[in-house]
């Protein structure tokens, strides 16, 4: 089996708020410069699955970026390259 991430984003909805849409592009530029599978799955707030996944992980704000179901951006726009090394980090 090759290495493997889950990049979970907790967004309002990527397609209409401005900062969910930033988080999203640079999620998506940087899984395209990894070495591996990566699975990106954007939660959006507005569906009441997403809230109760929300407060089970303990997310406080949007947007917010989990790898392997941990909180690493919350409510921050990293750098493509900070993001990659924090993905390669948790590759399993």
């Amino acid at each position: 089996m090759g290495k493997h991430v889950l990049i979970e984003l907790f967004t309002l909805d990527s397609a209409g708020c401005a900062p969910c849409t930033y988080i999203k592009e640079v999620v998506d530029n940087a899984c395209s410069k990894i070495d591996g599978e990566v699975e990106i799955v954007e939660h959006k707030i507005k569906d009441k699955a997403a809230v109760k996944l929300m407060k089970e992980r303990g997310v406080k704000s949007i947007p917010t970026i989990c790898i392997n179901s941990d909180i690493v951006y919350e409510s921050l726009l990293p750098e493509e390259e900070e993001l990659i090394k924090e993905m390669e980090k948790r590759m399993k």
